[in-house]
Order: C-alpha cells, then structure tokens, then sequence
C-alpha cells in the first residue's frame, strides 16, 4: 500500500466509525 492507500483507509475507517456514532 502507498500512504495515500493507507490515507484513504484511514479515512474511510474513519468516516465509518463516525456514522455509527
């Protein structure tokens, strides 16, 4: 993975954790 893959997750795990929230 490149940073911005890793980036991209990170964000995308984030958004995730937010929306359950």
């Amino acid at each position: 993975l490149g940073e911005l893959d890793i980036f991209l997750a990170w964000i995308a795990k984030n958004h995730e954790v937010t929306s359950s929230a």
